[in-house]
């Protein structure tokens, strides 16, 4: 304990410019009010908008969103949802189903990550007859802007499980996650087991081989010791953590929305979920499954396998070749395996 306070002084004094009520985004040292950061993000949407495809049109309008720049068009079958929360507005990514036949899903992003990473699948999803709402924690991709603590971000999940179940009466509500969004959801569900059908965790966050390292753990300990929020690298080093492929690779060394340093909450935040999930978890009889890689650096598959062992109603898939970022190996087939879990429970 004593080091590690020592080591958040050190860290104080070396960050004089680390307290903050807003993560790094996409670099360090920029955060969505930057100067650098805007005109970044200007040229790139007007670099995108030519292409006229929907994958380029709807990052166009989460960058957009992010910088209260609104643009003139609309995608189909996508958009943005807007709720209120006594902090502010939360921005929700929604792909609605082709037909009114299917289920839903609820996407909760990473710690690093945000809905757009997820896109590509639930454009998948919504043609086959699901309908998404992704819902990116407040401090990261469209709501890097909001503050907010554990306690809100369950709330906010409760927000957009309650306008799915609104505008999709009678239909399942499935709630899936990736990494970090595992404690959200785990903690949702364990609060709330009786709004939702099944879980889906890919590649859940709970027993891990990357954590901050000395300095970065005495930085957190120190900034929640005196009430600061300071910017707090990711624990994940390298992009080829998260994938290989070099298409998705070219993606993140570029991804605007990406979260580069978190803030000091949302790992004390993280912190106290898992604690909650731990504490709980076993009293959960929801349908559940595990989807794991076999060569994922960020996630221990062995023991996520024994920590999910201890729910009642648990499934596993694990890919041997798979690494982190499921939904972009082009060897496993992540859409049919979800779609027949949800499909059957």
């Amino acid at each position: 304990m004593r080091k590690a306070i020592v080591a958040g002084v050190l860290s104080l004094g070396l960050s004089a410019f680390g307290c903050t009520s807003l993560p790094y985004m996409y670099k360090p040292g920029l955060t969505v009010e930057s100067e650098s950061y805007r005109e970044a993000v200007k040229h790139e949407i007007s670099e995108i908008s030519e292409k006229n495809d929907e994958s380029s049109l709807e990052r166009v309008l989460r960058m957009s969103s992010v910088i209260n720049c609104p643009v003139n068009f609309s995608v189909a079958g996508y958009g943005l949802i807007e709720l209120e929360t006594k902090d502010g507005k939360i921005i929700v990514s929604k792909w609605e189903a082709k037909n009114d036949t299917g289920e839903v899903m609820i996407y909760l992003n990473g710690l690093e990550s945000h809905s757009g990473w997820f896109a590509e699948t639930a454009r998948q999803l919504a043609e086959k007859e699901v309908s998404v709402y992704a819902l990116d924690s407040r401090g990261s991709g469209l709501n890097c802007r909001i503050r907010g603590n554990k306690t809100n971000w369950i709330d906010d999940i409760d927000l957009v499980v309650e306008k799915a179940r609104e505008e999709n009466k009678g239909k399942d509500i499935n709630l899936a996650s990736i990494c970090f969004g595992a404690k959200l959801a785990t903690a949702y569900a364990v609060k709330h087991p009786e709004k939702i059908n099944s879980l889906i965790y890919y590649s859940p966050g709970f027993e891990l081989k990357v954590a901050p390292d000395f300095f970065q753990a005495g930085e957190i300990f120190f900034a929640g010791l005196v009430g600061l929020n300071m910017h707090v690298n990711s624990p994940i080093k390298r992009d080829e953590m998260f994938t290989s492929n070099p298409k998705y690779l070219e993606f993140l060394a570029e991804d605007k929305l990406r979260t580069v340093s978190p803030n000091s909450r949302d790992y004390t935040g993280g912190f106290w979920l898992e604690v909650d999930c731990r504490q709980h978890m076993h009293e959960l009889n929801i349908p559940t499954i595990v989807f794991l890689g076999g060569r994922d650096e960020i996630v221990d598959l062995n023991e996520t396998y024994k920590f999910f062992r201890r729910m009642e109603n648990v499934e596993f898939t694990i890919y041997p070749d798979a690494e982190h970022a499921l939904f972009w190996e082009e060897e496993v087939d992540l859409l049919g395996d979800t779609l027949k879990f949800m499909r059957e429970h």
